[in-house]
């Protein structure tokens, strides 16, 4: 493969962040889909999650447009102390109807239409779950660590 040159440019150069060396432990049937994509694991598993996170980011934009600041305080206020599974962001709504029925979010939240919540929350797209179940999770993490000024009608963001 041959090398581009680089076009000058007046602007400075930076520098790219350093890589950090981490280490990970996998189930095999990862390590399997890894070794399908090539052999350098570490370049593949950046990839993957550059790719993973980006389609995160994405399904959290469409989902902004469909969740009031209102509706997102009650999920994160259903799944406050919940550990995510796997399978969690298919179990999310359910989450969110235990905690209208069991403690009254809808009332503590203000929303008028709790069954047009849980209605919404079973129609999202797989994505769509993921990235609003990975939210919550980063949401709940920071507020653990300290960041208690967090914004949860910037949840999505």
């Amino acid at each position: 493969m041959r090398r581009q040159k680089r076009k000058p440019s007046l602007t400075p150069h930076k520098k790219p962040p350093r890589k950090k060396r981490i280490s990970i432990i996998l189930h095999p049937t990862i390590v399997g889909s890894l070794d399908e994509r090539g052999s350098r694991r570490s370049e593949q598993i950046t990839q993957d999650l550059t790719r993973y996170y980006s389609l995160l980011a994405e399904a959290r934009l469409a989902l902004q447009a469909r969740f009031s600041a209102a509706k997102l305080s009650l999920i994160l206020d259903a799944c406050n102390g919940w550990t995510m599974k796997a399978d969690a962001p298919t179990q999310l709504w359910i989450k969110v109807a235990d905690g209208i029925r069991l403690m009254g979010l809808e009332t503590k939240w203000a929303v008028a239409d709790p069954a047009g919540l849980i209605k919404r929350l079973q129609e999202l797209s797989s994505i769509e779950s993921i990235a609003l179940a990975d939210a919550v999770e980063r949401f709940w993490q920071a507020v653990g660590k300290g960041d208690q000024g967090r914004d949860p009608a910037r949840l999505l963001e």
